[in-house]
């Protein structure tokens, strides 16, 4: 038995150490992977990652690990989230160089942040880059994601924005209008407003100016037609590019209800939508309308007509005092004189009134007398 005495105590010695180290330690082999007898530093080293390294394995997304705290799980789904993010930040160029060659034809809407209504192919957004392109009634993409900006199609051209600038493509994507506006949108007709640094214009289907670049404001189609001058003369264009009304007035104003105010020698007057005159151009100044009846001068003196051109109360008159209550009031020599919406004259009440009580009326023809209005 004495023989085997160092035996025994050997292997208490052994069964001493191991009962010493913490539940958690794992055991450290005394030899590396090629049998290789390892240095008492080596197994510390070793040893002491061990016993620091995490004892469960990763966990899914979704699930919090019955050994972590909620602070622990979020804190690692913070990082898994990281790391994705990461990964998809260093894919992303490539992928958006490649993806529209991936994606199945028949695309789901909410593949899309932004789209507009079919004419042949429309206006979509894909949420991943950022880009416009566009796509077919089957929801197929036919042009590609990497517009910066993009408006409609209309009449076979869309204006879409490209490394800072505007120009216009056809359906199959080629460039017909080059890309050098600062704004452009969608063709009205054939004519679509344009902008160069602060100055507005017109554009035809060709990439022609119709109307010059150089208005701080852009000309606005009212009625169907838009006032343009040439050479100081203006006239007016329908949204086709034909020239309706000559370039010939000296000033000219949009078309409202159907007539627009003109100048032409020094006259105001109105025209309609097809250039034939509707109210004299005779007078030195016209007032816009407003209850169908504008305020007028004619050699300084003031009157009001109608739309019709009808002069319901005569420029004769030295002063007009607009209107209030549906009754006109001017003034002539200081004396007040008051008119319905009509021409009839009426007392400051709206009292018609009946030529035979001595007063004279501003023009001097004929006598005045009061009369009250029946109901």
């Amino acid at each position: 038995m004495k023989h085997l005495l160092p035996v025994y105590m050997t292997v208490f010695a052994v069964m001493l150490l191991l009962s010493a180290r913490p539940a958690s330690a794992q055991y450290v082999s005394a030899y590396d992977a090629n049998g290789k007898p390892r240095s008492s530093a080596d197994r510390n080293a070793e040893e002491a990652r061990n016993n620091q390294a995490p004892r469960y394995r990763p966990a899914p997304a979704n699930a919090v690990k019955e050994s972590r705290t909620p602070a622990e799980q979020q804190e690692y789904l913070e990082q898994r989230a990281a790391i994705r993010n990461a990964a998809i930040g260093r894919v992303a160029a490539e992928k958006a160089e490649q993806e529209e060659k991936k994606l199945p034809n028949a695309l789901k809407y909410d593949d899309y942040d932004d789209a507009d209504y079919f004419s042949a192919v429309r206006r979509a957004r894909r949420k991943l880059t950022g880009k416009y392109g566009f796509v077919d009634k089957n929801n197929t993409v036919v042009i590609a994601m990497r517009f910066d900006a993009a408006e409609s199609f209309h009449r076979g051209l869309a204006a879409v924005k490209l490394n800072g600038s505007w120009g216009y493509i056809n359906a199959e994507n080629k460039q017909i209008i080059p890309f050098r506006y600062d704004e452009a949108q969608s063709f009205t007709g054939d004519m679509a407003a344009v902008r160069i640094k602060d100055n507005w214009g017109y554009i035809n289907r060709l990439g022609y100016e119709i109307i010059p670049i150089k208005y701080t404001t852009r000309p606005v189609f009212s009625e169907g037609l838009v006032k343009i001058a040439v050479e100081e003369k203006y006239g007016y264009m329908d949204n086709n590019c034909n020239l309706v009304i000559p370039y010939k007035y000296e000033q000219a104003l949009d078309f409202e209800s159907g007539m627009a105010r003109v100048k032409l020698d020094g006259k105001w007057g109105y025209i309609n939508n097809t250039g034939a005159v509707v109210i004299p151009i005779k007078y030195n100044g016209i007032y816009d309308f407003y209850n169908d009846i504008a305020p007028v001068v004619l050699n300084k003196k003031f009157g009001y007509i109608n739309r019709s051109g009808q002069e319901i109360v005569p420029p004769v008159y030295d002063n007009f005092l607009g209107f209030e209550g549906g009754i006109i009031k001017v003034e002539s020599n200081g004396k007040l004189f008051y008119f319905d919406l009509t021409g009839k004259a009426v007392n400051s009440k709206g009292e018609q009134l009946s030529p035979a009580n001595g007063r004279k009326s501003a023009n001097g023809k004929g006598k005045i007398t009061r009369k009250k209005t029946v109901n």
